[in-house]
């Protein structure tokens, strides 16, 4: 019954989402490419957020891979489209159940 609030920054590190960020206490980092991780890793860091995922967006991928699940959730998620019912795919199930855990307090990452 604890609640708990998701939201999208939309990509870019910005001083308006440093200001949403700030009110957070956990972070999943969803990315496309590898080099955009480390400098949401670091504004994380900074924020003094926990980081209890990072995730590549494949589009053209054909399967999820899930490639490590603790301390922090790794992996890709494929072909992520607007209106598109993706809960059944491995790696969404893997993110809903870390972001469960935070709630329940079964957590491991933080």
């Amino acid at each position: 019954n604890t609640p708990i609030f998701v939201f999208d920054v939309g990509g870019k590190i910005s001083n308006a989402n440093r200001l949403i960020m700030g009110e957070a206490t956990h972070a999943v980092i969803l990315v496309k490419d590898e080099t955009e991780v480390a400098p949401w890793e670091e504004l994380c860091k900074s924020l003094g957020l926990s980081v209890v995922a990072i995730i590549h967006s494949d589009y053209e991928g054909v399967e999820d891979v899930i490639s490590q699940e603790t301390p922090i959730l790794r992996g890709t998620v494929h072909r992520l489209k607007r209106g598109e019912d993706v809960s059944v795919r491995p790696m969404i199930r893997a993110l809903a159940g870390v972001l469960v855990g935070l709630v329940s307090g079964e957590s491991k990452n933080g």
